[in-house]
């Protein structure tokens, strides 16, 4: 391990570590989401929490995930 410079670390298996917990925190944010936009239509808040959080910076980057994909700023109802 030393030679391959490998890290053996242990850790228990039912505990991931942080970063594995990423997706959980995902479906957190999206069902808050749902819960603040005041509609009665699933599909029409989904569509809103989507692009809202597809449109927010992020903090490392500067740039929005929309952005870094599509190489150019969304238009939102107050960009227009």
């Amino acid at each position: 391990m030393r030679q391959n410079r490998f890290i053996h670390k242990t850790g228990a298996p039912f505990h991931p570590p942080p970063m594995a917990s990423n997706g959980i925190r995902a479906v957190q944010t999206i069902k808050n989401g749902l819960e603040k936009i005041p509609s009665n239509s699933v599909t029409k808040k989904l569509q809103q929490v989507l692009f809202n959080s597809r449109m927010t910076t992020h903090s490392k980057t500067g740039r929005s995930p929309a952005e870094l994909l599509i190489g150019r700023k969304l238009r939102s109802r107050l960009d227009l």
